[in-house]
């Protein structure tokens, strides 16, 4: 072959071809296989694809005569890369991968900035209408508020997210739908808001997946809605919105009501224009309106975000510590096995010699053992991948409901090529050092040695086990500072009993009850309902906010006899408008005063309850009650301060406790709300029983899910949940890894000082003696490692200050606790090895070879 490529380069030559061109031609006329084959045949005639064959051949069958090695380290990679794999298919989907937009780096959510206080507020339209006149930065810019509506005229009557948008939405996001339209300018004003765009799922589920979807007339809380267009599957902006409808605003809330803010805006930036030049164009803007409107727009700013950046922003520190813990669980991994690929290396040294002295160069035996540990990287990382695929699948399961973009999460091609790639670098990195130890010793001296490991060698090992402990200790602190944490974090009084209390959220169409006289009724008929079913067995309520279920207003007050601020600059306070038997039910202490009766109706005067941090706040030298006050979009009218109530936490256990004041609901009958309902029988047949009254009362009403509030409660904590498990769940990987890297760097050094303990036993030396020399080499590691992760653990733990509730990121007890347990775990991983040796008998041991 090599004479048949010499002679066509020779003809290619002679027909005028360049030296270079003629070769290769010549040898892809005789195929790419031979090619390669001749481009990298050194001066022994043995190209570098035969030798690297005969090296993947030879490895083989030494991995394969080593079952026991050989499983080790391929388990041990199995489990760090498969843990790798599943962290990194998460940062890869929510972190890394872009939006499924057009161009989505060049869409930005605009926010209301306030001070230093709140840098994501809401807007007004009436802001809104400026920003669009005044603004020279972007292409479009639309509005949006999230919703949810009851939808009727398909099979079954359910509750659905969805979103009110303005005209310039889908411009936005240049998102076109697979059929129909998207919404015309004449649609997006009062009265034209009649038609509806629906998301590809419920497309499918609610409409048949049929083109005849269009023209298709829905009910939306009992107005009618035709379908012009089914989005992409792909877009789902807000998160999991179904439905889209545009927001028909009349003209004067453009120009009115300029502190009514509500809604949110997103836009997408002019060609050629960076988001830096976008804010310093809005900030003008922002300026020029706080000089035009003081009264409600003083300190107030815009602050724009990229759209990517926006919603990531909660899970983002989460998920970087997530794959920093697992980098150190790899890390500890390769330390591992490195250390089993040292020891491994000095068995096999006079064969490594042997291969010298019969001519093998060094980098032929660096590359022979380089190949080994790249073998078995790759396989350990071929188990790691199939572990990953099931671990992905599982995690996206237990994975709080509100992680962004989670449905993305998987095992596809760049996490794949993530996987190929890791496991190729890892198997470099923890076969290198035993490679270059291998050929770094006396060639001669190996040759006359038995197995035993030289200075060099001892000190690789000791230091990989120093390493490996003091990664787990900088894992173990931080996995402890969150478990501490969210045990604090769960044993946190909500204010309320939660046991045995159930809830339902309800919207009441504007159709069938257009008042509040219908709702008040609707409301004592679901009571009355509820209380006959039970036979008085179960109590129950109505609430406009439930807690903990994502959902809560604040309003703006004023106090009769004293100042108030101008339009905009009210303090406010949380609200909630609740039926009388709301805090018996929920076990929320009255302090002072009465709770609400039937007297208090709509054509009576105005009552309120105040929470006792309300108290504290607005009225810390005075006595509250009698007073009375003027609420946000209430007019005139004053409400009473009537009682006073313990504190509950609204919407997370984390933040204290917030001012709340209670209104009746008879003189603030909201369409949205929620039924809770304590039963004597348990949650089951209280479910059972909520659902049967809403029935009787209105065939027609969407049923929302039936939760317990120890449910609403638990999912408020699922993130700190969520990723405390997974941090603890990695550095007690990291501590077993660890143990077994102590374990066996003993359990090797005893068997290579057999006959060193048969001889100090023959001298006299007591088996406690040979005890407490093993465990003394081995502690000294342990603890050395211990104290270097302590002081990186001072250094790094800072950084998860944010992640932590009544914890301070360098607590010292933590910080002690770990420690000892640590050591603990490290003394029985040295005790095994070190009872060994001291069972030794000096006669076998002095004959031990």
């Amino acid at each position: 072959m090599r004479a048949h490529i010499e002679m066509q380069t020779q003809e290619n030559l002679e027909a005028g071809m360049a030296p270079d061109e003629a070769r290769h031609a010549a040898l892809r006329q005789f195929g790419w296989a031979e090619s390669i084959k001749e481009t990298c045949r050194d001066q022994r005639g043995v190209s570098w694809l035969e030798s690297f064959i005969q090296d993947a051949r030879y490895a083989v069958r030494m991995l394969w005569k080593n079952p026991g090695f050989t499983a080790a380290v391929v388990a041990t990679m199995a489990l760090a890369v498969g843990a790798t794999t599943v962290i990194y298919s998460f940062v890869h989907a929510i972190l890394l991968r872009s939006l499924p937009y057009d161009s989505p780096h060049r869409i930005v959510q605009v926010w209301v900035k306030e001070g230093a206080e709140t840098d994501r507020g809401a807007i007004s339209l009436t802001d809104f209408a400026d920003w669009k006149e005044q603004n020279r930065v972007f292409d479009s810019l639309a509005f949006y508020q999230a919703a949810s509506f009851n939808l009727s005229g398909v099979a079954e009557a359910k509750r659905i997210r969805g979103a009110r948008v303005s005209e310039e939405f889908f411009r936005v996001f240049r998102a076109q739908p697979v059929l129909g339209r998207t919404f015309q300018a004449e649609e997006d004003r009062a009265g034209g808001g009649t038609v509806g765009l629906v998301s590809y799922g419920l497309w499918q589920s609610a409409l048949g997946g049929q083109a005849s979807a269009l023209g298709k007339v829905l009910r939306l809380d009992g107005r009618s809605v035709t379908v012009i267009g089914v989005m992409p599957a792909q877009f789902s902006f807000p998160a999991q919105t179904e439905l889209w409808v545009p927001f028909a605003a009349p003209a004067e809330e453009f120009t009115l009501h300029r502190h009514d803010r509500f809604s949110l805006a997103v836009a997408r930036l002019a060609p050629g224009v960076a988001i830096e030049r976008a804010q310093t164009d809005m900030d003008a803007v922002a300026h020029r309106l706080a000089q035009q409107y003081p009264a409600t727009n003083r300190d107030r700013g815009v602050r724009l975000v990229g759209l990517h950046a926006d919603l990531v922003r909660d899970i983002r520190p989460a998920l970087l510590i997530l794959f920093g813990s697992v980098a150190l669980v790899l890390g500890i991994a390769c330390a591992n096995v490195a250390n089993l690929l040292l020891a491994r290396t000095v068995a096999r040294q006079r064969e490594l010699a042997v291969r010298t002295a019969l001519g093998a160069d060094r980098g032929r035996v660096i590359r022979q053992l380089l190949t080994e540990s790249v073998l078995l990287a790759l396989v350990g990382g071929a188990f790691g991948v199939f572990l990953a695929y099931g671990g992905i699948d599982l995690f996206r399961m237990i994975a709080p409901a509100g992680v962004p973009r989670l449905q993305e999460v998987r095992l596809d091609v760049p996490v794949l090529c993530f996987s190929f790639g890791l496991s190729l670098l890892t198997g470099l990195l923890f076969g290198t050092v035993p490679a270059f130890q291998a050929v770094s010793g006396d060639l001669n001296g190996q040759l006359r040695d038995r197995g035993t490991a030289g200075a060099g060698a001892s000190l690789a090992r000791n230091g990989l086990v120093v390493a490996e402990v003091s990664l787990s200790m900088l894992l173990l602190i931080g996995a402890a500072l969150l478990v501490k944490s969210l045990l604090l974090l769960e044993h946190v009084r909500p204010g309320f009993d939660p046991q045995a209390v159930v809830s339902v959220e309800l919207h009441l169409p504007e159709a069938a009850y257009p008042g509040g006289a219908q709702r008040i009724v609707f409301s004592q008929k679901l009571l009355e309902r509820l209380t006959t079913l039970s036979a008085g067995k179960t109590q129950a309520a109505l609430v406009r906010f439930e807690p903990f279920g994502g959902r809560g207003v604040a309003v703006w007050f004023a106090v009769e006899g004293r100042s108030t601020g101008e339009a905009g600059q009210q303090p406010t306070t949380m609200y909630n408008a609740v039926t009388g038997t709301y805090f018996q039910i929920m076990g929320i202490p009255l302090l002072r005063g009465r709770s609400f009766t039937e007297q208090d109706t709509p054509d009576r005067p105005g009552v309120v309850l105040i929470n006792d941090t309300f108290a504290r706040r607005w009225f810390p030298n005075e006595d509250p009650m009698g007073r009375r006050m003027r609420i946000e979009a209430q007019g005139d009218k004053l409400f009473s301060v009537v009682g006073i109530v313990g504190d509950t936490h609204q919407r997370s256990l984390a933040s204290s406790a917030e001012t709340q004041i209670y209104l009746p609901y008879a003189q603030l009958p909201k369409p949205d709300v929620a039924l809770v309902a304590r039963a004597q029988s348990g949650t089951a047949q209280a479910a059972a029983l909520v659902r049967q009254a809403i029935r009787q009362v209105d065939v027609d009403l969407p049923i929302g899910e039936v939760r317990t509030l120890g449910i609403l409660i638990g999912k408020s904590v699922a993130e700190e949940r969520f990723r405390t498990w997974l941090l603890a769940s990695l550095a007690l990987l990291a501590v077993v890894l660890a143990g077994v890297g102590i374990y066996g760097l003993l359990a090797y050094a005893v068997k290579q000082r057999t006959h060193e303990f048969g001889i100090r036993m023959a001298l006299g030396a007591q088996r406690r003696d040979v005890l407490t020399l093993v465990l003394g080499q081995g502690m000294r590691l342990a603890l050395a490692g211990i104290g270097i992760g302590l002081a990186a653990a001072l250094a790094l733990t800072r950084v998860m200050s944010g992640l932590l509730y009544a914890v301070k990121p360098t607590d010292p007890l933590t910080f002690v606790d770990v420690s000892m347990l640590l050591a603990g775990f490290a003394l029985l991983a040295c005790w095994l090895p070190a009872r060994r040796a001291a069972r030794a008998e000096p006669m076998a041991a002095l004959r031990h070879e």
